[in-house]
Parts: structure tokens; sequence; C-alpha cells
């Protein structure tokens, strides 16, 4: 991933706020459970603030903010920010980058990147940033995606059949995504300081797509497939080696 690009396609308009609609995209379902976990994890903590790195419009900043958390929403783009704040769901906003955060040491009780490692051209720096304007005992809430989930082998065969065909399928997130496994991340929050209390996957079912050159979604594991069996896949999501096919990991650890 390239630095300037795409910390500059995610400053633009009209670029992440056309896609990024996880309460009403194909998988709003699965990001709904995901706001379940992100509670769970913080029932019991005494915390006054929080600091929501990447919060897009604000999904999860809504989250805090109802918690009674002064929740500060951190983002790049400034067009997502308005979106937000505008809505409601953002009460204070600010403009920056999460890898260079301008705050300072042990500023904030919570911290949370959620969705948005992914994109970082330096995930490490942005975990390394929060564990240092979180305060001793400070809860640190984030997630990543796997890349062995269902979607693993049709990727495999839509990259090859791009080099065959020359790039007549496009992978979307193309140079501005990573995937980053649960080994990785866990090692990541181990040497940047974090003490890792849950991890919890989810997203076994999802719905599984490849994006055609002409933009169209050629689903695999249809949407409605995916909610049909919902309930199944929060079983599956509990069950070992099953889960490891979830699409997405959350972690909390703690400074």
């Amino acid at each position: 991933m390239k630095e300037t690009y795409v910390k500059d396609y995610f400053s633009r308009k009209g670029t992440v706020s056309l896609w990024w609609e996880p309460e009403t995209g194909d998988k709003s379902h699965i990001f709904a459970r995901e706001i379940k976990i992100l509670e769970e994890m913080l029932d019991g903590e005494k915390a006054t603030d929080a600091l929501d790195i990447a919060c897009g419009k604000g999904r999860i900043s809504r989250m805090l903010n109802q918690r009674r958390l002064k929740t500060i929403s951190l983002d790049i783009s400034q067009e997502m920010l308005d979106i937000g704040y505008q809505r409601g769901d953002i009460a204070k906003m600010h403009w920056g980058d999460g890898e260079d955060l301008q705050f300072d040491d042990k500023s904030f009780d919570i911290v949370t990147c959620i969705d948005a490692l992914v994109h970082f051209p330096n995930y490490k720096k942005a975990i390394s940033e929060a564990h240092r304007v979180l305060r001793p005992n400070g809860v640190y809430l984030c997630t990543t995606s796997n890349p062995y989930d269902l979607g693993f082998i049709p990727r495999v065969i839509s990259k090859g059949i791009r080099a065959i065909f020359n790039r007549e399928l496009s992978s979307k997130g193309e140079g501005i995504f990573r995937y980053i496994t649960p080994s990785e991340m866990r090692g990541v929050l181990t040497n940047q300081g974090f003490q890792i209390k849950e991890e919890t996957r989810l997203g076994v079912l999802a719905p599984v797509e490849v994006k055609s050159k002409n933009g169209k979604d050629l689903y695999l594991i249809s949407e409605s497939f995916s909610r049909r069996y919902d309930n199944l896949d929060g079983v599956l999501e509990n069950l070992p080696v099953i889960n490891k096919l979830a699409i997405i990991s959350v972690y909390k650890a703690r400074k």
C-alpha cells in the first residue's frame, strides 16, 4: 500500500463516502452484531472519555456517545465527519491522521478503531499511537479483516482471471486494503504493550462477492442467504476451527 495514494484517496470527497455504508450495505446485519459485541466489551468499564479513530460517518461514535462518553470522532475524511455531524452521530469532530495523533499522552480512557486498520498504510504505527494516548488501564477496541474466510478461494480465482484476461475483474479495495491475519494482529498488539483481553470472530456466513469490470457485484454467497442464516452464523462464530472462516476479528486490549 502506497501511503500517499491511500491517504489522498480517503481525504478526497466522493470516494469512501460513496461505498462505506455498514448500516445499509450487504453486510449490515453482521455489522449490527459487531456493535453489540463492542458494547459487551465496554460493559463494566469505568470510563469518561473516548477517541474514535477513523470514525467515518459516526456509527461507533454514536454508540460511545449513547454510553455518555465524551467522544472525539477523528477521521482523515472531512466529508465523512461532516456527514456524521450533520446527522447527529458525531458530537465533536476532529480532522486527523490515525497514524499521527495530535493528542497528549494518556488523554483517553477508551480508544476505538473499527473496520479501518486494514486501510492504514502503517497500521502498526496506528496501534502504537492508540497505546500512547490511552491512560493506564485504558481499553483499545479494534477490528481487522481475516484473509482466510469463505471468500478466499473466489478471490484467488478472481486474481487468476484478472491476470489471464488483463484485469477483466478487479478486486474490491484494490490499493487501499490489506488483510491482517489474527496471529499477526495479536503479535502487533502484544508488541505495542497491550494485553489482549478478548478476541471474537464475526461473520462466517457473510456475503461473498467479486466485482466485475462494469462495477456489478457477482455474489457467490448472496446477501439474502447470509441474512436468512444469521442466527446460525452466530453459532458458527463460537465454534473452534469453524470460526477461523469469519470475515472479522474483534479485539479488546488493555494498556
